[in-house]
Order: structure tokens, then C-alpha cells, then sequence
């Protein structure tokens, strides 16, 4: 999957998550999960749900496997819990993103580089960059 071909909604999904101020309809299920994790999770289930739509479940049910993930120095590097391992490069930047928005930066870099390679993502010297010698 190219980074252009990205689906508008997950796109927007990706970057905004769940605004709304109410709280999510199905109560958290655990204390170790923040407020604002759920809600992104609860939505991201409801708007997705051929990828998503058993996620809440999946959580609930394999509590030790998503937390062992959770708290992970680096999840966006491990295999993701259940068949989220199996998710494209954006699906899991998507679910990266309700879980754990502190390493979106670094996923986000991983992603990139491997759709459109290394050298996008090379800092430019200032002066080679403005044409200058």
C-alpha cells in the first residue's frame, strides 16, 4: 500500500481519532488503559469494523496479550496481539495510534521509509537543498 493510497476516512481517522467529548458507549475495561485509549479504540471499532470490529472484544478477552504490547518499549517494532499482527502498514499506524500516541512519531518514520524508501527521509543539507554549492 502506497502512502497516497490511503483511504480519505482512515486518513482522517489516523489524524484526528475520537473528538467527540462524550464518552465512549461500552464501558473500559481496565484501569491499566487510559480514558482517551478507549475512546479511540471504541471508535476506530465502529467506524472499521472489517478490520476492526472485534477489537474491543479481542482486548477484553486477551487482556495479558495487549498489555504485555502496551507496555512495550517500542510496540510499533513487536508482533501486535491476535490478528493485528497480519494488519497492511497504515491499519497498524491506525491502531498504534489509539493505543499508544507516543510512538506514532517513530511508526510514522518506519512507515514512510519503507514505502517510499530511505532516501525521502534523508535530511538535506540546507545548501544542497537551495541549489547552492
Amino acid at each position: 500500500m502506497y502512502l497516497w493510497k490511503v483511504r480519505q476516512d482512515e486518513l482522517e481517522f489516523f489524524i484526528k481519532g475520537n473528538v467527540s467529548l462524550e464518552p465512549a458507549e461500552r464501558a473500559k475495561p481496565f484501569a491499566w488503559l487510559p480514558d482517551e485509549c478507549w475512546k479511540h479504540m471504541s471508535l476506530l471499532a465502529q467506524q472499521f469494523p472489517a478490520k476492526f470490529g472485534s477489537l474491543l472484544d479481542d482486548l477484553t478477552e486477551h487482556e495479558y496479550k495487549w498489555k504485555r504490547w502496551y507496555d512495550s518499549d517500542a510496540p510499533e517494532s513487536i508482533k501486535y496481539p491476535k490478528q493485528y499482527k497480519k494488519l497492511s502498514g497504515f491499519h497498524r499506524l491506525m491502531l498504534l495510534r489509539c493505543f499508544r500516541v507516543d510512538r506514532v512519531y517513530r511508526a510514522i518514520t518506519d512507515y514512510v521509509s519503507s514505502v517510499m524508501g530511505n532516501r525521502c527521509l534523508q535530511r538535506t543539507h540546507s545548501r544542497n537543498f537551495l541549489g547552492k554549492s
